[in-house]
């Protein structure tokens, strides 16, 4: 593991001293390339984390799927996008709650786990798989003459 460790480091050092070397220009163009990998790693873990909402049947799901959500949307966040609407609320993270009997009338005990609405998670993360449709379509390329206005 230790000789692992060693590996990696060395190999950190390389490409930092490859990267301090490199032209303006040819910096500029690594570092494009790697926010655009970035982001098409976020959005294949965006679109396979709706997948995996679309063939579920709970209405419920566990906090960890908002988590890794929160985790993608993040990764997008950092390559300077803001998108604070697409987050789930904290407030819409809630204990889930059990009952020890089906007594009509008593006041559920709630466990130490959280949930959200599977629906919510689903739409959160479909709108932004469409916002990131329509930021990548290029828009139509207009022929002809337009007058004057």
């Amino acid at each position: 593991m230790l000789s692992c460790l060693h590996h990696r480091q060395g190999v950190r050092e390389l490409l930092h001293q490859s990267f301090v070397h490199m032209s303006p220009a040819r910096r500029l163009r690594v570092q494009r390339l790697e926010r655009m990998t970035a982001i098409a790693r976020a959005y294949s873990r965006l679109d396979a984390l709706a997948q995996t909402l679309d063939t579920m049947t709970q209405e419920r799901i566990e906090e960890r799927y908002v988590e890794e959500y929160h985790s993608a949307v993040h990764q997008l966040e950092a390559g300077g996008l803001k998108l604070a609407e697409f987050r789930v609320p904290p407030s819409d993270v809630e204990p889930r709650g059990f009952r020890q009997s089906f007594t009509p009338g008593m006041t559920p005990r709630f466990t130490q786990e959280k949930s959200v609405a599977r629906g919510l998670l689903l739409m959160k993360a479909r709108a932004l798989l469409t916002y990131f449709t329509f930021a990548a379509a290029k828009p139509a390329r207009e022929v002809g003459f337009r007058p004057p206005s």
